[in-house]
Parts: structure tokens; C-alpha cells; sequence
């Protein structure tokens, strides 16, 4: 096969967004050439679809190579995945580390801060209790008499009606 066109392409039953595609990017066909086929993925065709159009011995060549590459694709991605896992877990365990270590110093540093803070709040409760003990016992000083003329004025009122 030299050229791919579209009917070619119709012939196979290409979908019909494809054989548009197809007609846009190469109104006179396409040459089977590496340059084409590039031209062809850029522009969004699915050129793995052309292995429709193989037959006999050229397909099962064609199979033979996938086949290979397939096997070399796979063991590569093997190993790729297993260095991968094993980054991803040391990574995981130098974090797991620092952040024992971290939260081991936020919990010594959080404990140092409760410890003042409850410090503070002791001091500043008994500066309080000690203002207000002072001011109530003003209070009852200057209101304890009041209250008791108030009473002696209402004895002579209730006394003299």
C-alpha cells in the first residue's frame, strides 16, 4: 500500500469524524511514510485504527513487532513502577520520620504554653478576685449605712402614719 484515502477509509468503516479529519488534512490521500503519520497524530487521528487496513503477511509482521515491543513495553514499565513504589515508600517513611520528630517538639512546645498560659490565668484571676473583694467590701461600706437609714426612715414613716 502506497497512498491511504478516504475511501479507503469508508471502506473499513472509519467513523465519520475521522474520514473528515482525514479529507481536511490530506485532500489527495496520504503517503504511508513516518513524515504522514505524524502530520496525521498532530492533527487528532487515530492512527493505530490503520492497523484495519492490514492484511497477510504485512499484518502478521505487523502483530509480530507489537507483540515485541509489547513485551519490552511491559517488562520496562515493570521495573519502572517498582523503582517507583520503592522512592514513594522511603520517601513515606522519611516523612512519617520528620513529622514524629515535629510533632514530638509541637507537643513539648504546646505543653510549655499550656503550663504559662494556666500561670498567667492563675495570676491574673487572683489580681481580679483581690480588685473585686475590694471593691465589694467598698460597696458594702458605703451602701450598709445608706440601707440603714433608708430602714430607720421607713420605721418613722410606718411609725407615724
Amino acid at each position: 500500500m502506497k497512498r491511504i484515502t478516504v475511501e479507503m477509509l469508508r471502506k473499513h468503516h472509519a467513523c465519520e469524524g475521522q474520514v473528515e479529519l482525514f479529507e481536511e488534512t490530506f485532500p489527495k490521500g496520504a503517503p504511508v511514510t513516518m513524515r504522514s503519520l505524524a502530520k496525521a497524530q498532530k492533527v487528532g487521528l487515530d492512527v493505530l485504527w490503520c492497523e484495519r487496513l492490514l492484511t497477510g503477511p504485512a499484518s502478521a509482521e505487523y502483530k509480530k513487532v507489537v507483540r515485541q515491543a509489547s513485551a519490552e513495553y511491559k517488562k520496562v514499565v515493570k521495573q519502572a513502577s517498582a523503582e517507583y513504589k520503592k522512592v514513594v515508600r522511603q520517601a513515606s517513611a522519611e516523612c512519617e520520620k520528620v513529622t514524629a520528630q515535629a510533632r514530638a517538639e509541637y507537643e513539648k512546645v504546646e505543653g510549655q504554653a499550656w503550663a504559662e498560659y494556666k500561670k498567667v490565668v492563675r495570676q491574673a484571676s487572683a489580681e481580679y478576685e483581690k480588685v473585686e473583694g475590694q471593691a465589694w467590701a467598698e460597696y458594702v461600706k458605703v451602701t450598709r449605712p445608706a440601707l440603714v437609714a433608708a430602714l430607720a426612715q421607713e420605721k418613722q414613716e410606718v411609725d407615724n402614719e
